[in-house]
């Protein structure tokens, strides 16, 4: 699901890292992307994604937070704003019990 504005962008025309096409988030406005996995008791999760610039002449910081279970990280690449990307990862495990709220 996608929450808040976001661009789609096609490898055509900007910088793609993997594949034809990409999900911007646009800079200064709340917006992301949220997909859900049904997990089995005490199994792990690894969420991979791609975080970096799409050779828009936009140099800067660029912060993504990610939730996944219980676990919340930032994370931050500095953009030259000339087409570069890195691969991250955060892998969870799902508690073997569930915690009543």
């Amino acid at each position: 699901m996608v929450m808040g504005t976001v661009k789609y962008i096609d490898a055509k025309s900007h910088f793609v890292p993997e594949g034809k096409a990409a999900v911007e988030i646009v800079a200064g406005i709340s917006a992301g992307v949220q997909t859900a996995k049904l997990l089995n008791q005490g199994s792990n999760y690894n969420l991979e994604f791609m975080l970096g610039d799409a050779n828009d002449s936009c140099p800067g910081d660029l912060t993504v937070g990610v939730i996944a279970g219980s676990s919340v990280q930032n994370f931050t690449v500095h953009s030259n704003g000339t087409g570069a990307a890195k691969k991250y990862s955060l892998t969870f495990k799902e508690p073997d019990q569930v915690q009543p709220r």
